[in-house]
């Protein structure tokens, strides 16, 4: 009877420290996600603070150009370059009037690492809007029944590390955890 007594106790012991241990192993994951999705919005607002950022100094550079009276002469080339450079821009410049290309002029690196400067025909990416576009049409293909947000990337990138375990909606709603080693 008191063997009995014991093993219904270390039973019960067993059960209470495993118990806790679920328990804790839940509250730390709670936190480790919690913290991950605070990170994940802080990111977000971070990247929308700099897209703002950067489409206000566009606007600025645009007022700018906008508000200069450009003589149509060998003068034109150095105003636009002058703005230009005192904006600190970088990218390719064209500037039209009356149908004609009157300033065509390329800023910068493409790739500052490799020396490879900026041409007037270099291609850019166009900030977030490309998320955006990627988006919708991912889901016409969704609508269309030719894919679906649960179907793991895997199926269409089968090279890709963790692919399996990632689903099309987390990449929609960029919550992988995948990350570029480079923005070249």
């Amino acid at each position: 009877m008191g063997r009995s007594i014991i093993v219904k106790q270390s039973k019960l012991l067993v059960t209470v420290l495993l118990g806790l241990l679920i328990v804790g192993a839940g509250g730390g994951y709670y936190v480790y996600h919690t913290e991950r999705q605070a990170a994940i919005a802080k990111k977000r607002q971070t990247d929308k603070a700099l897209n703002k950022k950067a489409a206000l100094k566009n606007s600025q550079l645009s007022r700018k150009v906008n508000q200069t009276t450009f003589l149509n002469n060998k003068n034109t080339d150095e105003q636009v370059t002058k703005i230009l450079n005192l904006s600190h821009f970088v990218g390719s410049a064209l500037v039209v009037k009356d149908d004609h290309v009157v300033y065509n002029r390329a800023f910068g690196y493409a790739n500052k690492a490799k020396n490879q400067r900026n041409k007037v025909n270099s291609k850019y990416q166009i900030l977030s809007i490309q998320k955006s576009m990627t988006a919708v049409g991912i889901m016409q293909l969704v609508q269309a029944g030719k894919v679906k947000l649960t179907d793991p990337i895997s199926k269409y990138y089968p090279t890709l590390k963790h692919g399996r375990q990632t689903t099309l909606r987390q990449m929609l709603d960029m919550t992988t955890g995948f990350r570029l080693k480079s923005g070249s």
